[in-house]
């Protein structure tokens, strides 16, 4: 995310992107899985949050977005080996 210096403090400069834009600017870094393979999840707007506020160095995060929702991010280590991932999924 870019910056911006406003009276000597770092301020995040809006970057307006659209959830398809989050989500292949990520893509190969997380996956979306759900319980039932016919339900279509929502994808909450703040998920370039979600993914970097829980990616760790070496393990797989799992973040509940609902009842038969969650997010898989990988770690920094498992990204390096550039593996194709299924933006949803079934878990």
């Amino acid at each position: 995310m870019l910056s911006v210096t406003i009276f000597g403090q770092e301020t995040p400069k809006k970057d307006n992107l659209t959830i398809t834009e989050k989500l292949k600017k990520y893509e190969g870094t997380f996956q979306i899985q759900v319980k039932n393979p016919r339900l279509k999840p929502a994808i909450p707007y703040n998920i370039d949050q979600l993914i970097e506020a829980n990616r760790t160095e070496t393990q797989v995060t799992y973040v509940q977005l609902g009842s038969a929702v969650r997010l898989m991010v990988l770690p920094k280590s498992e990204i390096q080996k550039k593996r194709k991932l299924d933006i949803i999924s079934t878990y």
